[in-house]
């Protein structure tokens, strides 16, 4: 996780935006949230907006009969992840001239 929080940027898409692409930022997440209390001012520049989920290239398992609402529990979790400082994009999106 140091290594890859050196870049400037980090993007992430991928399947399922309701398992893997959620778990994935959940510990990346837990990483720098753990990194942050153990050194708070530290040299690794482990911000959480230069996390960048492209939303259109992903998607929730689909649900069937008694499953959960995946597709409810992958928005939830792209919201959530929102408040934390990441930047939720769309491929089409000028991410790459934000600031």
């Amino acid at each position: 996780m140091t290594e890859l929080m050196e870049f400037d940027r980090v993007y992430v898409a991928g399947e399922a935006a309701s398992h893997c692409v959620k778990a994935t930022l959940e510990d990346m997440l837990k990483v720098i949230e753990k990194d942050k209390q153990r050194m708070p001012n530290n040299s690794y520049g482990f911000e959480e907006n230069k996390i960048y989920i492209l939303e259109d290239c992903m998607s929730p398992v689909q649900p069937t009969a008694g499953s959960p609402d995946f597709p409810a529990i992958a928005k939830e979790a792209l919201e959530n992840f929102k408040l934390t400082g990441m930047r939720v994009v769309t491929s089409t999106d000028r991410f790459w001239s934000m600031v």
